[in-house]
């Protein structure tokens, strides 16, 4: 998919650079672009053709994803759903997949594609319009089309549709090859003002990182010091803990889990005794997972034994 994509993307910009007199080769490059589609569907389909061989002649599963596809209305409703997480890579309040710049990045991108499509009107209508047909596709392509063959498509990951960072660098490329040598500071200057604002948001994100890690040592330690402290839990030798979101107040003050991005390790049932046992030593096996009750504060816990096992409900 990748491949494709940037095919995409070296058509926009060798077709904006090869300038009026060479405006006839859009054929040219349009048989360059189908011919990486059909290497990748072509790859697609060997790849599930070869997983369906294996699963016959093992009885293995070949992988969850490659196993769970989508046929008939499930199919037709991805096909529903794409557009609007297509959207939302560019949405201006902000990305559904994590935190970016939002508005200002979307109104720079907007003052480019003026620029791209300006330029290219000046030249004919047609030419236009290929540019905007080739800039179409690279965002709806943003948003991985394997997802459209897979049953989970309600739940896109950022880390398949990373294209859609890559849209902000085209269009500044194309936007440069359009007006040069004209107009090259203003570029330059929309160059420094996007690079400053996605810097800023990256720093933020950073930060609150290490102060949800930060939290979540802290809960940890105080999870575990409890527990050696109480002499009614001595000789404890397993632990159930919950497997649900934090609470909301857990995040205050932090932008707010997307997805499985920005979520507190201790949501995890894999990492929340590793993490107990690395902050504070107290080594315990997990032996389930217990259910409690709703609570919206972050502060307070509860521990009890149960047998030769305790039970922690935060």
């Amino acid at each position: 998919m990748a491949l494709f994509w940037l095919a995409l993307a070296w058509a926009v910009i060798t077709y904006i650079e090869a300038g009026e007199a060479e405006a006839r080769k859009h054929v040219r490059l349009i048989g360059h672009v189908a011919a990486v589609a059909t290497l990748f569907v072509v790859a697609g389909l060997g790849y599930i053709a070869l997983t369906r061989v294996f699963v016959a002649l093992t009885g293995k599963v070949a992988g969850e994803r490659v196993s769970d596809t989508a046929y008939g209305n499930i199919l037709l409703e991805n096909l529903r759903h794409h557009p609007k997480y297509v959207l939302g890579l560019v949405a201006p309040s902000g990305s559904m997949y994590g935190p970016y710049a939002g508005g200002p990045i979307v109104f720079l991108g907007v003052i480019l594609l003026c620029i791209v499509l300006r330029a290219a009107l000046k030249t004919s209508w047609f030419r236009s319009l290929f540019v905007l047909a080739l800039l179409a596709a690279i965002l709806i392509c943003a948003q991985n089309f394997e997802h459209l063959l897979l049953r989970s498509y309600h739940w896109p990951t950022g880390r398949s549709s990373f294209y859609a960072g890559l849209q902000f660098p085209v269009l500044w490329l194309a936007a440069w090859l359009s007006i040069r040598p004209r107009w090259v500071r203003t570029l330059l200057l929309i160059a420094a003002v996007a690079t400053a604002l996605q810097t800023m948001i990256f720093a933020k994100i950073i930060a609150e990182r290490f102060e949800l890690q930060r939290r979540d040592f802290a809960l940890a330690k105080d999870i575990g010091d409890a527990i050696r402290r109480d002499p009614l839990l001595a000789g404890v030798t397993g632990i159930s803990l919950p497997y649900r979101e934090m609470p909301a107040s857990y995040y205050r003050g932090l932008i707010r889990p997307i997805f499985d991005s920005g979520r507190s390790i201790l949501e995890y049932d894999f990492a929340q005794v590793p993490i107990i046992t690395f902050v504070t030593g107290v080594e315990l096996v997990r032996i389930g997972t217990v259910s409690c009750p709703p609570s919206d504060e972050s502060g307070p816990f509860t521990i009890r034994r149960d047998g030769g096992n305790v039970v922690v409900c935060f």
